[in-house]
């Protein structure tokens, strides 16, 4: 397929995904895959450069990766690229030559968001002629000089070697041990991805090519390569924007096998040892989910009774009832479920995934609610769960304490609602709720779930800029900056971190000014008075530090505008001039400013600073 007469819009269509990414220039890739074949993803590859000093690309999130390793990774960057845009943002990939990337990491010659980084095993044994041992501290050094500067690390650990068809071969032995002493320099400081699963899909002479490794110094084959890098392209997108929040998911032959009102919850499949196997394993996997994060909820049409049944009277379950934070089992639309769904759980259409077994209700769910995300889930039971695996929708390279806190924070929203519903009004709700927030200096350590805050949040969000961890470090690290992170606690429990602040000098004739450049909050806990103590920090800080005003900008979105008025609600009244603003957007300064009315008790780690 050639890219020349490709410059119309058109759109990269993932077929067995059931969601498109539509932009100008970027070719289609009809039947071939380019996550799976380097032809296609070179392609795709050449368009998304000539895209990227296009204003229409100007919506995606730019993430700057840097490619190296010990051998020639040039074959990894179309799928890489590939992998990237399908999640939604921009790359720019520059490569290294190969072990070149130690010395630039070292010397600091090199910037990014991510480095992703190729240890070989076939490039350090020249393909089967040596068992060297490779520098393994100078690699660890190197790999914390990147993680110094903010940026992430995505660390390809090695590949079986072609010799070990012999399972007693020393070459087996060697790269044991090289994958052991990999895990214990770098596992603190890296995500590391072990490729064997993915070359499990390939016959052993489709990945390992001599020819490659003779003509061009690349281990493997192109496509190859090519599926590495869409694998890692994956893994570094969710290291800040999980693609999945919530799993919306059926019951009658999706959680288990038969329909429970025909057959009834004794007759329905769930014997683990037979035709109830890859239902409980679909089980398991939304369980593992759960474990890390993802919030699960049942849309079904269905009896709501005969569907508990099931959970109360069949022990080889394996998810509970309790594993579910809504339960929308009715007989009307499964569009409406969740609907209500994201609105309860107050995250977007676009972070639900939709598990039915039904091609007319995934086709009606796509129909109806088109921002969902649908996997085309196969027919035959025993072949979903290679399916969902292949989709890369779940991966989630890091499980942060956040993650785990936020489901709690949701069982605890029933509790809140009940309060409210009894309050007397909205403000003994607020004070009965004996909110707490934390201030947080942002710095190195912790700064993972406030970037993903930032990257990923919508609704509450004044100026949506998404900063990678980097740049956020960079404006923590500027002198004379605000950079805070905020966690909420209540007497339901805690909701972890929940909102970031940065703002950074601006020298003046009149003296220093702080600027705000990012004020996002989490959806929920919108209408708590929350972002009202956040901003009341903020004065604090800066009246502490003798700045002479306060400056904020409101740049609008499809999903903002909640907060379009926000600064002026909070003593911002004076209307800024633009010289460097975007269509639409406002700017709100005053050099008198008093912290607004609230009802948190606000307080940095170290100590009590407001309430």
């Amino acid at each position: 397929m050639a890219d020349e007469d490709r410059s119309e819009g058109v759109s990269v269509s993932y077929r067995r995904v059931a969601y498109k990414f539509d932009s100008p220039g970027v070719p289609d890739d009809g039947d071939a895959d380019a996550e799976r074949s380097y032809r296609p993803a070179l392609v795709l590859s050449r368009a998304i450069s000539r895209l990227r000093e296009d204003p229409a690309a100007e919506d995606r999130r730019r993430i700057e990766i840097v490619l190296g390793g010990n051998c020639n990774v040039d074959f990894m960057k179309p799928g890489l690229e590939a992998a990237v845009w399908r999640d939604g943002a921009l790359p720019v990939v520059r490569s290294t030559a190969y072990d070149d990337w130690i010395g630039a990491a070292i010397d600091g010659r090199d910037s990014a968001d991510v480095w992703v980084l190729w240890f070989s095993s076939a490039a350090w044994s020249r393909h089967g002629q040596l068992r060297p041992e490779p520098p393994i501290e100078t690699i660890g050094a190197a790999v914390r000089a990147i993680r110094r500067t903010g940026a992430a690390v995505v660390a390809v650990l090695p590949e079986p070697d072609p010799g070990e068809i012999d399972p007693f071969t020393p070459f087996a032995r060697w790269r044991a041990h090289l994958v052991s002493q990999l895990r214990a320099e770098l596992d603190q400081h890296a995500v590391l991805v072990d490729p064997t699963t993915m070359l499990m899909q390939f016959a052993q002479r489709s990945w390992s090519d001599l020819r490659y490794w003779i003509a061009a110094k690349c281990p493997w084959s192109p496509d190859a390569a090519t599926r590495l890098g869409a694998l890692c392209g994956h893994t570094l997108a969710r290291l800040g924007q999980p693609a999945v929040r919530a799993v919306a998911v059926d019951l009658d032959d999706t959680l288990w096998g038969g329909v429970v009102g025909e057959v009834g919850a004794n007759g329905v499949m769930l014997d683990p040892l037979g035709e109830g196997a890859p239902f409980l394993a679909l089980q398991r996997f939304l369980k593992d989910l759960a474990d890390g994060g993802v919030m699960l909820a049942v849309a079904s049409k269905n009896n709501p009774d005969d569907a508990l049944s099931v959970f109360e009277r069949r022990p080889e379950m394996i998810l509970k009832r309790d594993d579910l934070l809504h339960f929308e089992v009715s007989w009307s639309s499964k569009a409406d479920s969740v609907r209500r769904i994201a609105r309860d759980l107050n995250i977007g259409l676009d972070a639900i995934c939709f598990i039915d077994d039904s091609v007319h209700e995934r086709a009606e769910m796509r129909q109806l609610l088109p921002d969902v995300i649908v996997p085309e889930l196969p027919e035959a039971p025993e072949e979903r769960m290679t399916f969902l695996h292949e989709t890369r929708l779940f991966l989630k390279p890091i499980v942060r304490e956040d993650d785990i806190k936020r489901i709690g924070s949701y069982r605890a929203d029933a509790g809140r609602r009940q309060h409210e519903e009894t309050a007397l009004d909205r403000d003994a709700y607020l004070a009965g709720l004996h909110m707490r927030l934390s201030a947080r200096p942002i710095e190195r350590s912790g700064l993972s779930r406030a970037a993903e805050l930032v990257q990923k949040t919508n609704q509450f969000n004044l100026t949506n800029r998404r900063h990678s961890e980097k740049r956020m470090l960079e404006i923590a690290e500027t002198a004379g900056a605000y950079a805070y992170s905020f966690d909420l606690a209540d007497v339901f429990g805690e909701s972890g971190t929940v909102g970031v602040i940065l703002a950074v000098p601006d020298r003046r004739t009149d003296g220093i000014w702080l600027e705000i450049d990012s004020f996002v909050m989490s959806c929920r806990v919108i209408n708590r008075t929350v972002e009202r103590a956040m901003f009341a920090h903020l004065i604090d800080w800066a009246r502490a530090r003798g700045t002479s005003g306060l400056r904020g900008r409101y740049v609008p979105s499809a999903r903002n505008a909640l907060v379009a008025d926000f600064y002026r609600t909070v003593g911002l009244t004076t209307p800024a001039s633009l010289t460097d603003g975007q269509p639409g957007e406002t700017a709100f300064e005053s050099s008198t400013f008093s912290p607004p009315l609230h009802h948190v008790a606000v307080g940095e780690s170290s100590g009590e600073v407001a309430s």
